[in-house]
């Protein structure tokens, strides 16, 4: 994979995290902009860079279809031995997820039982309070949002519902020797997918799409400038668009919600075909991003399914404990506080990741010093790594 295309999925990868982040400290945090009595104009910025957060899911979703499943259909259809790649990856994705459940779980009972007076948990209306055995087994088994909420305040993780499912799908039909029923099985886990959720169904086709750009080598590279303005163009039609989706009749909300995920797709996909026709980087153009995907594997998926609870927690404490009002009007102390707790949870969900890679080595009884050895010596084939045979699900 061309260098230089594998550093503009992983930093459209980081800045998908960012966009989701931004968005949901904002909400803990500030009023909506609707309800604020005076305006600046650098206020008005503020809400405006922070209100990207669904770009930020399909833009996770199309990176997702083709790092995870561009490079797992590659290694399947060349038989380096499949099943183990494909059980190695399922073993990463829950030794991330089994105790971020746990975890976060933890966060939300003892937030909204012993902080609950701070309205924290009252403002977020996904919250759900059962936390019994059959809500945990829901969300182990990636059902949330199909079939079950999510566990206490972690709603968020129905994006990796999707990409689990679309990556199932994707196994499903590559993997088994009979196509015909494997063809049926796999388009039956997306149909369902849509059917149960109609309102996200751009989501799996982002990542179809994803896993169509991974595979379209011979595609027209337009030049970098033109598809930067492309990129910036449709992430703005589709966050305009969404804004206005308010407005229309229920039923058509989906279709065009589609249609805006499906326009963005294909702007980001411009991007991503300009930059198959560059040549390497210099490597310290690439180091943080090297450095982050040696140190750090999968972090930004631990991110994704370890936030929502950790922040609820903080915020919940804050407001208790230093008056931090919960979707409070802006002051020096919220954009302080907002600051505080974004840095609070890059370091949490990095430590995560780190969590999560002990966890899946030592299961697969590989000690994990030994898995870096080869990234201190070269640090392009480190970051192939960390996307390749040590990514998450």
């Amino acid at each position: 994979m061309n260098p230089t295309f594998l550093l503009v999925l992983v930093r459209l990868r980081w800045l998908a995290v960012c966009m989701v982040v931004l968005s949901h400290v904002r909400f803990i945090l500030f009023a909506n902009f609707s309800q604020l009595n005076e305006t600046t104009p650098l206020l008005t910025l503020y809400y405006f860079l922070t209100s990207y957060g669904h770009e930020g899911y399909a833009l996770y979703m199309l990176v997702s279809g083709v790092l995870l499943g561009g490079t797992s259909y590659r290694r399947w259809h060349a038989d380096r031995n499949a099943s183990g790649h494909f059980k190695a990856r399922m073993l990463w994705f829950y030794a991330l997820l089994a105790p971020a459940l746990a975890i976060g779980a933890v966060f939300d009972m003892f937030g909204s039982r012993a902080l609950g007076a701070s309205g924290a948990y009252a403002h977020f209306h996904e919250f759900s309070p059962a936390f019994d055995l059959g809500a945990f087994t829901a969300n182990f088994l990636m059902l949330q949002r199909f079939l079950a909420p999510g566990l206490g305040s972690n709603a968020t993780l129905f994006i990796l519902a999707f990409e689990c499912w679309a990556y199932l799908s994707l196994a499903a039909y590559v993997l088994p020797s009979r196509r015909r029923l494997a063809t049926l099985a796999a388009t039956s886990m997306v149909v369902a997918a849509i059917a149960l959720e109609p309102e996200f169904a751009g989501y799996p086709m982002l990542w179809l799409l994803g896993l169509v750009l991974a595979k379209a080598s011979d595609w027209p590279r337009p030049s970098r400038a033109t598809a930067c303005l492309v990129f910036v163009g449709t992430l703005h039609i589709s966050r305009f668009g969404g804004a206005g989706l308010a407005q229309m009749p229920e039923h058509y909300v989906p279709v065009f919600r589609l249609l805006l995920d499906v326009q963005m797709g294909l702007g980001c996909g411009a991007l991503l075909m300009a930059s198959r026709a560059c040549g390497r980087q210099r490597s310290g153009q690439a180091s943080l991003t090297w450095r982050l995907a040696r140190h750090f594997p999968g972090a930004h998926v631990a991110i994704f399914a370890t936030h929502f609870p950790f922040m609820m927690f903080i915020a919940a404490a804050a407001n208790l404990g230093l008056g931090l009002p919960i979707a409070g009007s802006p002051s020096p102390l919220a954009f302080a506080a907002f600051v505080c707790l974004v840095i609070a949870i890059y370091v949490y969900g990095f430590a995560f990741s780190r969590l999560a890679f002990f966890i899946s080595q030592r299961l697969r009884g590989r000690p994990a010093g030994r898995v870096r050895v080869a990234a201190r010596r070269s640090p392009s084939k480190a970051l192939g790594a960390s996307v390749t045979s040590r990514e998450r699900l």
